[in-house]
């Protein structure tokens, strides 16, 4: 049996792991024919190549960014695992502190204004651990991130509510397209479409299967959607000169941005080149993202134990707040889209799209995950990480068939019917995590030691079956009730909305197929 270039069967074990050597492609420069040698400065530690007539020339030290990783077609996913302190919870920290010492100073030119984006995802891991409601957890998140000088923290269900509203308008702007073409699709945006919020899927398409390019969805994830509401929107509109404190103006370089994210992979996501300020290209959307365990051993390296925190109140700017509370139930409640934690994109656009295109309102957000419209049938195709769904239009007739694809294994299956041109879907909710997003390599593992008075010991299943129950504790809030989010769009984007160029252009990004270096590998040098 053949399987794409890059992963062989012993790969196929939903968990890639890096090499012993990085193979990053490393350029063998020419050298002159003129002996020279290398010697050691063992006061700094530096190296300095000394020519015949005494010459010293100080050698570069070789470094690897996590975008040289984006640029090489060695890894296919967890390249991060060994660059993992390009971005952690240790740059966090330095930043906060170095913060306070600017502050203490008076040196404003370098005091940064700290914002960090915290995923839901997080909040379920933190809560089924402490046994607390997601409300609690968010809370105390929140001023155990206050304590420690964070300016503000929000919540990226907020975002993946914009990113739900724009992926729903382009499935559907794809469908027409092809109806309209006789049922051919285009070669820039074919069917079926693949979703976009997984970037150890995207990394992985990018190197090993660059014709699928054009199907995944060109809609940011919504770490990104994030980093350009607070880079941009929250500059522009909340950030004014005169809540500097000084006479020295916020500028998005001085807005350090923080994801709190399920998963490493995010941390590559955000160092792409498409995520960079287009007026000021030094500058990231998202500064450093960390994983939720990371949050974990920076809240234990400050001292703060989770709970004993107070509960503090929660920025609700950029947070998905439910929009009508159950009657009786005291301040605001986080809500969560329809689906499963991996941000509900087969819902949403299942139900988006049988308004747009058939006129059924009756399949809502919420209909495959409660299996309450007799329109939507749900089928297991290989496991439980393989799901098929299907609108059934009230003639009887198939009006659209979805899947819902984790992991690798599954990857793999689904990419040989496409290539094949035997692929029945037409939108793809894919994660390259067993079990989507709520498993994610950075979340807080199955507790292997009981908590006094929370829980005890569990396998990794029964564990993350405990995260996804949590999560799914949270109310159910279509996007387009997001009625702060409807706002921001208008003013962010006028009347034409997220069909504005605009939006396009702040909202969309791109992909590109990573082709081999030939130059020699890092590997090959080591011999």
């Amino acid at each position: 049996m053949a399987f794409s270039a890059g992963l062989t069967l012993s790969d196929l074990n939903d968990y890639i792991s890096p090499s012993q050597a990085c193979i990053k492609p490393v350029e063998v420069k020419k050298k002159s024919d003129q002996s020279s040698a290398i010697t050691v400065d063992n006061r700094t530690g530096d190296y300095y190549e000394v020519a015949l007539d005494g010459t010293e020339t100080k050698l570069e030290t070789a470094s690897i960014t996590l975008n040289d990783c984006l640029a090489c077609s060695g890894c296919i996913t967890s390249a991060e695992s060994v660059l993992i302190a390009m971005q952690s919870h240790q740059e966090v920290w330095n930043v906060l502190q170095a913060n306070q010492t600017a502050k203490s100073q008076g040196q404003w030119d370098q005091v940064k204004h700290i914002v960090v984006s915290v995923s839901p995802q997080t909040y379920a891991s933190f809560a089924a651990k402490y046994g607390l409601g997601i409300e609690q957890t968010a809370q105390r998140i929140t001023a155990a991130l206050k304590q420690l000088g964070v300016d503000h923290v929000f919540d990226t269900s907020f975002a993946r509510d914009l990113s739900l509203l724009k992926i729903g308008q382009e499935f559907v702007d794809r469908f027409q397209t092809k109806q309209s073409s006789g049922g051919a699709s285009s070669n820039d945006n074919p069917l079926p479409m693949l979703a976009s919020a997984c970037p150890g899927w995207v990394c992985y398409a990018e190197k090993t299967h660059g014709s699928l390019l054009p199907h995944i969805s060109h809609t940011r994830s919504p770490q990104q959607m994030m980093g350009a509401l607070v880079k941009d929107y929250f500059y522009r509109r909340h950030l004014s000169p005169e809540q500097s404190g000084t006479s020295i103006p916020w500028t998005p370089e001085r807005i350090y941005h923080v994801c709190i994210m399920p998963c490493y992979d995010k941390k590559l996501e955000a160092s792409r080149e498409d995520f960079q300020l287009a007026d000021d290209p030094q500058t990231k959307e998202v500064d450093c993202v960390i994983s939720t365990s990371e949050l974990e051993v920076l809240f234990s390296q400050c001292q703060i134990s989770f709970p004993q925190l107070p509960e503090a109140p929660l920025d609700t700017l950029f947070t998905k707040i439910e929009a009508d509370p159950t009657p009786g139930e005291q301040g605001a409640r986080l809500a969560r889209a329809a689906g499963t934690s991996s941000g509900g994109y087969l819902e949403y656009v299942m139900a988006y799209a049988a308004h747009r295109l058939f006129g059924l309102d009756s399949v809502v957000p919420g209909t495959v995950e409660g299996a309450s419209s007799p329109l939507i049938r749900v089928k297991t195709v290989r496991n439980a990480d393989f799901r098929e769904v299907t609108l059934v239009l009230p003639d009887g007739s198939v009006g659209l068939r979805f899947a819902a694809v984790y992991g690798f294994r599954n990857i793999q299956t689904l990419v040989r019917k496409i290539k094949l041109g035997r692929c029945p879907y037409q939108f793809v909710e894919i994660m390259a995590c067993p079990s989507g997003c709520i498993n994610g390599g950075g979340q807080i593992r199955a507790l292997t030691e009981p908590i006094p008075d929370t829980v005890g010991p569990m396998s990794p299943k029964e564990w993350v079956n405990l995260c996804e129950a949590t999560y799914k504790s949270l109310p159910v809030q279509d996007p387009t009730a997001n009625s702060p989010l409807a706002s921001i769009i208008q003013d962010w984007f006028g009347d034409q909305g997220l069909a504005s160029e605009q939006a396009r252009s702040r909202l969309e990004t791109q992909y590109r197929a990573v082709t081999d270096t030939p130059t020699t590998s890092a590997v090959v040098e080591g011999w």
